[in-house]
This record gives structure tokens, sequence and C-alpha cells, in this order.
């Protein structure tokens, strides 16, 4: 199984966001779907595992923010 880290930092409280629900939808020819719900921790980190790989958008608090390639890490800034 693949791991992604997201971390999400907050520039109004210029802090890593805790409880943002983040998660992974992958469209493609044979990686189709998205992740269940993953909660940022303290430290604004999400840790999601997921078996599809590839191009994916990134959801915080079921928002469209970003996309990137799958497995890996990102930063996002709300």
């Amino acid at each position: 199984m693949a791991t992604s880290i997201i971390k999400i930092y907050n520039s109004r409280y210029n802090e890593w966001a805790e409880g943002v629900r983040v998660a992974l939808a992958f469209s493609g020819f044979t990686n189709l779907g998205s992740t269940a719900d993953f909660m940022t921790d303290a430290n604004g980190t999400a840790i999601i595992e997921h078996s599809a790989t590839g191009n994916c958008t990134v959801y915080a608090n079921g928002r469209k923010v970003d996309q990137f390639y799958a497995p890996g890490s990102l930063t996002i800034t709300i």
C-alpha cells in the first residue's frame, strides 16, 4: 500500500492546521476513485494510505486545494 503525506499550514493563524479533513481523488484510466478522509494532527500532518498511484487532486475540508503525483508529499497553505 502506498502512503502520501500532506501538511496543511493555516496562514491566517500562522500555524500548522490541526483537524483538517484531507482526501485524495485519483483520476485516470486505471486509477479512479478517492481515499477516505484523514485528519491532520497537531503538526498539520495527514498520513494517507492508498492503493492507487498517479496524478490526484487534494481536498481539504471538502474543497479542492491542489494536485500532485502520489505517492509523495505536499505542503499546502490555506
